[in-house]
Parts: structure tokens; sequence; C-alpha cells
């Protein structure tokens, strides 16, 4: 075969195939790749062509060899910089093995997924999925133990598809449009004939339109690491119902007139779930929101659930996970199984090396040639199997082997299971620093008579631990879980999560009067006198009735304690008190001028700062239900945090 001089491969980004073996066929695979693929791997960054074979002559090269993919003779991998392609030239075990190198270490140009699932669900399907157990079962656990049960509902499946950095939205919506203030006109229309009377009338003005969206909202901007081991979501979330309408209208009576309505409608919307949040997760990894009661009035007694996942997929549309173990990992990642041995690929960070006493190369540096570069890899993995000898007790048979990726932040290691066991328990320690980790909070409301608070020990002399007095509550017939919300969030950032109502009513009313006497010049009398008046209902304000939850935790140094700054409130129906004035005048039915202000019942309200250990539970409140009639019930708010992986 005539080979193609390099000049022309800078043009035309073809690759140099060499000679091909009748005994062994080949083909010629071409992969897009991320920009920082060549950055990460290439020992020379400004080579317009990236040519690879299967010696030591540079890094990748090996770690491809190490991880099981052959170079016989006329394969080929070349980078075209200008397209931004891997062509690979190889045997089609080998271009398997490689193209599962590729998805293994986010290689390839992807995206981020975003599946969120709204579930509506009661009680009784929370308590037997193990969503109340003290043992926390993972959020994709809960979904499919949910999703299989007929006394759960799905009400929205959204997914969203973005390239790392970049927003996306995506709505389900219906959009009202509703008057934020109003306006009325009182108006006179004077009879011509004699003795006629001079008849009063109204007209009502909407004005200052806005607009609501209702139905499903889905807002998030993904970043992802440079080892595409961790995906940070910044995203908020909405379930928006159908609204219902209150009116606050006057109703007049005027003389010879039927009942005069003055339609004033304010909506009032029920957030079904609302969750605005910053976490770190894992690709194909599940989390779980909400858990507050439906705010729609049918549905008092249903709770709504928010089941976020992650996942890359690729320009292609498959799905791909980046091995990289993580310490709560059900699975253990396989890879080229030989001579009893396995090979686990282990994700790490600057504190694996901290512990070695290393740290990263100084980018100042001078640059080294191959030779230095593959002599000092080389020694770092020595080094690095004798480190793991004498902290983990590791030992390395014959066929054993450690490959360290460092410009990819993974071991790759050929070993027994037993050893491969001691390494990944080993992991736990170095990696148990906080780096990343998210902090889960499980709050939940609970009310309960003065008898059942008596049989649990609460008003007992002895102090009486939170985690015990919450479980002896959830197994009482004379107390019941109100709201059991559930939020997610990276420490240092504000998480909020809500299922309310929004109430809208006015802050102030107007009283339009209106009153008329007509008579010629000579004192004849053509109309009576006529008098009426209206309320303007002004200065709408917005209220949320039910629950609400805002937290913004921090993690100590150490890992070992959480300061929260908390609030919380659960606020309950509003009963409304009619402020406005009765008249009557002579010859006509009684007016009346409505003017409804709410009352709204704070049932229980905490705003505090406390440090808290992982796992450990705090009770809030004991005061009495403000809602009328649950004035004799007390009500408490149990808050529990965990530090979950991401």
């Amino acid at each position: 075969m005539k080979k193609i001089c390099f000049a022309m491969l800078l043009v035309a980004g073809i690759t140099c195939l060499g000679e091909v073996s009748a005994a062994e066929p080949m083909e010629l695979r071409v992969y897009p790749v991320v920009p920082a693929c060549v950055e990460r791997m290439s020992l020379d960054d400004d080579a317009e062509i990236w040519l690879k074979k299967g010696d030591y002559e540079d890094y990748f090269a090996s770690a491809l060899n190490v991880l099981g993919v052959d170079w016989p003779e006329g394969s080929s991998m070349v980078y075209v910089k200008t397209a931004g392609t891997l062509n690979v030239r190889n045997t089609p075990d080998n271009l398997a093995k490689f193209e599962k190198i590729l998805d293994e270490f986010a290689l390839k140009s992807f995206n981020v997924e975003i599946d969120t699932r709204f579930v509506e669900t009661g009680r009784a399907a929370l308590e037997a999925v193990g969503y109340f157990d003290t043992n926390r079962v993972d959020a994709a656990v809960l979904q499919e133990r949910l999703m299989e049960r007929q006394d759960a509902k799905l009400l929205e499946s959204v997914r969203v598809v973005t390239r790392p950095g970049e927003e996306v939205v995506g709505k389900h919506v219906k959009e009202i449009i509703y008057p934020t203030d109003f306006g009325v006109q009182l108006k006179h229309n004077i009879a011509s004939s004699t003795n006629a009377a001079a008849l009063l009338s109204a007209t009502v003005e909407p004005q200052s339109f806005t607009m609501r969206e209702i139905g499903s909202i889905v807002q998030v901007t993904p970043t992802v690491s440079d080892t595409a081991d961790l995906i940070d979501l910044e995203f908020r979330v909405d379930l928006v119902g159908e609204p219902e309408w209150k009116d606050y209208g006057a109703k007049a009576k005027w003389e010879g007139a039927a009942t005069y309505d003055l339609a004033m409608e304010q909506p009032l919307i029920p957030v079904r779930a609302s969750v605005d949040t910053q976490v770190s997760v894992r690709p194909g990894r599940t989390l779980v929101f909400g858990g507050a009661t439906d705010s729609r009035r049918a549905n008092e007694d249903k709770f709504v659930l928010v089941f976020v996942t992650a996942r890359l997929v690729d320009c292609a549309d498959s799905e791909f996970v980046p091995s990289s173990r993580r310490l709560s990992d059900p699975e253990v990642r396989r890879k080229f199984e030989s001579d009893g041995m396995e090979s686990w690929t282990f994700f790490y960070r600057l504190s694996f090396d901290c512990c070695m006493m290393r740290a990263y190369p100084d980018p100042d540096a001078k640059p080294k040639t191959k030779e230095e570069k593959a002599a000092e890899v080389a020694e770092d993995e020595r080094e690095t199997k004798e480190w793991l000898t004498k902290a983990a007790g590791v030992e390395w048979p014959e066929g054993s082997s450690l490959h360290k990726l460092r410009s990819l932040n993974r071991l790759w290691i050929k070993n027994t299971p037993e050893n491969l066991a001691k390494v990944a328990k080993f992991w736990t320690n170095i990696h148990n620093d906080g780096y990343c980790r998210n902090i889960e909070f499980d709050i939940r409301y609970m009310s309960a008579d003065r008898k059942t608070l008596s049989e649990v020990g609460y008003f007992g002399t002895s102090r009486i631990n939170a985690a015990v007095l919450q479980n002896r509550l959830m197994a009482q017939d004379g107390a019941k879980l109100l709201e059991s919300p559930r939020l997610v969030t990276r420490p240092g950032e504000e998480t909020v999560c809500k299922g309310v109502m929004e109430y809208i009513y006015p802050t102030d009313y107007y009283v339009n009067h209106a009153v008329s006497s007509q008579t010629d010049g000579s004192n004849t009398v053509y109309g009576v006198d006529s008098a009426g008046a209206a309320a303007e209902p002004q200065s709408f304000t917005m209220r949320e009735t039910g629950t609400i939850v805002q937290i913004t935790p921090s993690l100590t140094a150490d890992g070992n304690f959480i300061d929260i700054d908390l609030n919380t409130q659960l606020v309950g129906e509003p009963e409304w008190k009619d402020y406005g004035a009765k008249a009557k005048w002579e010859g006509a039915a009684t007016y009346d001028l409505p003017m409804e202000q709410p009352f709204f019942p704070v049932r229980a309200t905490t705003d505090a700062k406390v440090s808290m250990r992982p796992g450990a539970t705090y009770v809030f409140g004991g005061g009495a239900d403000r809602r009328k009639g649950d004035e004799d019930r007390f009500v408490f708010i149990f808050v529990t945090p965990r530090l979950i992986d991401p």
C-alpha cells in the first residue's frame, strides 16, 4: 500500500493505515472526542497529528496495553485535531475494548441528560417501600419500588438534555393571565321623564395583568468534572396545579334593582412540589426530594416526591457511566478477567497523593522528555504498590499489576478479588474527607395529642432522645405524620423545598361612594335620591400555606459535624374574617360591602442555627396546633441530616 505523506495528513486528516494482514482483518472507526482528550493524554499537546502505536513510546499507549487493547501489525490510532476525532484501525475485538475505555474515561463527546419524575403516593405506600426506615433506602430503590405499586401515581416524567455548562429549561405548562388590581366606576343614568328614578350602576375594570405558569417546569444547569466522575447540578423543579378562585368582589342592591355582583377574582395556586438546590451527583445516580403533602384540596392525604436522575449520554444517544469507583457503590465494575484475577478501576483525588506525601506536578516546571516521563510513571506505580501493601495489606501475586492514569485521576488495578476487596475497603478511609459529598435532610412534621405524648414519655422528668421519640410517635395511633419533606444539597449551598398553596389577597380596600339628586330650575323633581357604594380590593399580596423548608448547611473541616442554618414553616389553610360594612338606605334592602382578610394558622415554625452529627435527630416545636379544631394537639419538627456520597 502506498504511504500518504505527513503534509497531506495535515490537510485532509487521513490516517496512516499501514499494511493490513489478511490473517487479522481490521476495521477503521472514527470517534468524536472531547477537546480535553489530547490535553489529558498526549505528551506533545501541540501536535496536529497524534499517532499511537502499541509500544511504550508514550503514556496513553501503555495504558491501552494494560487495559487489554493490543496493537497488532497494521493497527494505528490517529488524532485529527482539526476534526476533533480519533481515527482508530484495529481488530473488532480490540475496537470493542477500546470503545469501553472511551466510555469509562468519558473521552467521547457527550451531553448531560436529566430525568425528573413527580410521583404522588400515600403514607401506607411510603412505609411499605422503606421511606421512613432508620436505615436509609437508596433513592433509586425507592423509585423502583414505588413504580411497581398500584397506590403510587406517576404525575409527570420530564426529560431534558444539554451540553455541560449550558442551562436547559423544559416546560409543560398552561399560562394563566389574571389581574392584580381592579378599578370600579359608579355611574348615574338620569331618566328624562317626570318622577322617573335616577338609576345607579357600577362597572369593574380588571387592571395590571400578570402571568403564571401552571404545570411542570424543570430548569437545570449541569457542569461536569474533567474526569466526568461527578455532575454538579444547579436546578429548580416545580409542579404547579390548576388554580382555585376566590372572589373578593362586592354584592350590592339598589332600589328597584336585583342583587348586583361585582366579581373581583384572584387565583389560589397549588404548588404541589418545588425544589431549588445545588448538588453533586455521579452519572446514573438518582436523588429524591419533596415529600410534602399535596397542596391540592382533593389530595390532602397524598405526598408528592421528586426523583432526579442525571446521566451522561454520547452524541449517538447511548448512556455511559465513567469508571469512578465510589465508596457506596453496591456493584463492582469488572474488566478483562484472566487467571483468576479481575481488573477494577479506582477513582482518586488529591487526597490520595497527599497520603503518599506526593503533590501534583508543577505546571510551570520544565517539560520532561518521554523517557523521563516514562521513568517517573514507573517509579510512581512501584511506590503506590508498596504503599498499598504497607497501608492496606495488599499483596501482589504474579500476574497482578497497577497502572496509574494520573492525568485521568484513576488507578487500574489487576489482582485477586481478595486483594481488590482490601483496596476497596481502604478507599473508604482515604476518601472520607467530605470532599464533594452531599448532605441529605429528612424533615418530619408530626402532631400528637396530650395522652399519646404522656405514653411515649415526652413529659417525663428524664429527657427522651429525639430519635427515640420520633420512632415511638410513628408507631402510635394518637400521633399523625403531617409532612415528610426530604432535601439534598452540597455543603455551603442553600436548598429550598416547598409544597404550598399560594394565597393572593388584598391588604387594602377603597370604598367608592355615589349619591345623586336632580331638579330643574323651578324645583320640579325629575329623579329621586340614589345612593350606592362599592369596595375595591387593592394592594394584593401573596402568602404561602403548606410546607416550606429552607436550609443552608456547612461541613466542619474534619467532616464530623454539620452546621445548619435552618428555617422551616408549616402554615395551615386560613380562616376568613369579613370587616366589610353593612348599610341600609330608605326603601332599599341591606347593602353588603365584603372586605375579607385571612387568619393564617402558623402551626409550627423554626428559625435556628445548630450543629449536628450526621445521622443524629433533633426535635423542635411542641407548641399547640393553632389550626381551628386541633388546639389540643401539639406539633413537632424532627430533623435528621445525613452525609451521602454523590
